[in-house]
């Protein structure tokens, strides 16, 4: 795959991308993420040098075992983790820039050595900063997820509170010697003191920009930054079959599909079981089906269909009359919608994060509380009891995607004028 072009619209651009947790094959969502927009800067005839880190002995970040299907080069810093620190990463990047000289620095996946590290950067180089979830605002993880419900707490803003949480969260890790990434980070940027929070805000406001994946988590960074961008995230719409409603006699029950990581208690699982049960009391004949990891889980009326592949997740989608996003916290994105949408589905979704973004309440879906059973049970059964309403927001949904989330319009609509604008081109 070619790493820049004579022509396109970013032609001459010369793009620096730092990610901390970057591997591949992929960890997770924001590497599969990371790599689609690279590839779409590079095929808009952009530069590309791509900048990960290793800490040793390390699953997590930096083990990149593929770098022939990557869309530029690639360059790993090794450190131990007890060398690990903004003032070591700054200085290896500064003086790989200084050989290099990009036009721009996109620093995207990273925890509480982010806004160190970009403090630094962002004195010699215009760097935007691409944040995926909460993780400006939150010492702890990135869901901002405590207790049962989503924590009011920011952070930048409550100090204190914040990170004796955080500490006595990650302790019992700590001492044990289990560290994962995100405890790797806490320790290392010192992030539990309080001086951290005036570095970190400092080192946001020496971004050139600032990028977030919704409306509401723009709300939020705006109190940080005046330059905030949202940029959502794609899909390749190619991947999803958009196909009519499957066949169903008047006997035959009405499929209701929740994908994703459904043992992840912040999705919603146990909302969609109690609106199922409500459904199956008014007389609604279901076929309740997810995807959580465990084939043999079931909690009547819902069962799983185990872990399913990208192309056994689109034939799911296929064989679904509804599909139901029903996170009871603030999705940062959304992706399981935009695919459903893809696909041709009306979406069921909680009104908060990137799915009140997404979706369009009435036209290609319907929007409740999260963690609202009884307004989610009513959502659905109005679907249930309209196809022409399911089929005109299955056509709605796929038009909105491709012409918003799939991943050429995402590139086309959002990164391309961002870029351009910041180096003035």
């Amino acid at each position: 795959m070619p790493n820049g072009s004579t022509t396109g619209p970013l032609s001459g651009l010369r793009l620096a991308v730092v990610d901390l947790l970057f591997s591949w094959p992929p960890n997770g969502g924001a590497d599969v993420d990371l790599f689609h927009v690279m590839r779409g800067l590079a095929e808009a005839g952009a530069s590309l040098q791509l900048y990960c880190l290793h800490v040793t002995g390390s699953w997590e970040r930096g083990r990149i075992t593929a770098p022939d299907q990557l869309p530029c080069p690639v360059h790993v810093i090794e450190c131990s983790r007890n060398a690990l620190c903004a003032d070591f990463l700054a200085q290896t990047l500064e003086a790989q820039f200084r050989i290099w000289s990009p036009d721009l620095v996109l620093l995207a996946h990273g925890f509480t050595l982010k806004p160190l590290l970009l403090e630094r950067l962002g004195s010699s180089w215009p760097v935007i900063s691409r944040y995926y979830a909460h993780e400006m605002a939150c010492l702890r993880d990135p869901k901002r997820f405590l207790n049962g419900a989503p924590c009011p707490r920011h952070c930048l803003r409550d100090a204190v509170p914040c990170g004796e949480c955080a500490t006595s969260h990650l302790m019992s890790g700590i001492r044990s010697g289990r560290w994962n990434a995100w405890t790797e980070e806490f320790v290392a940027s010192g992030a539990w003191r309080a001086e951290w929070v005036e570095t970190a805000k400092r080192g946001i406001r020496a971004a050139a920009a600032l990028v977030v994946s919704n409306t509401e988590l723009a709300r939020e960074a705006k109190h940080f930054h005046p330059n905030v961008f949202v940029v959502p995230g794609g899909a390749n719409v190619s991947d999803f079959s958009f196909r009519p409603e499957p066949f169903r006699a008047s006997t035959d029950p009405f499929r209701i599909f929740m994908p994703g990581r459904c043992d992840d208690p912040t999705k919603g699982l146990q909302v969609f079981r109690e609106a199922a049960a409500l459904l199956v009391q008014r007389g609604f004949v279901l076929d309740c089906c997810c995807t959580h990891p465990d084939p043999a889980w079931s909690e009547p009326p819902v069962r799983s269909l185990g872990w399913l592949t990208k192309e056994e997740t689109a034939e799911a989608y296929s064989s679904t009359h509804i599909v139901v996003v029903p996170s009871v916290w603030h999705e940062p994105f959304g992706l399981v919608a935009v695919e459903a949408m893809a696909a041709g589905k009306p979406v069921v979704a909680s009104r908060s994060g990137g799915l009140a973004d997404i979706i369009v309440d009435g036209e290609t879906g319907l929007l409740v509380p999260p963690g609202d059973p009884r307004c989610l049970a009513e959502a659905i059964a109005r679907l249930l009891s309209d196809p022409n309403i399911r089929n005109s927001m299955g056509i709605a949904g796929r038009q909105r995607v491709e012409e918003h989330y799939d991943w050429h319009a995402v590139i086309r609509r959002h990164y391309i004028p961002l870029l351009t604008g910041l180096v003035g081109k």
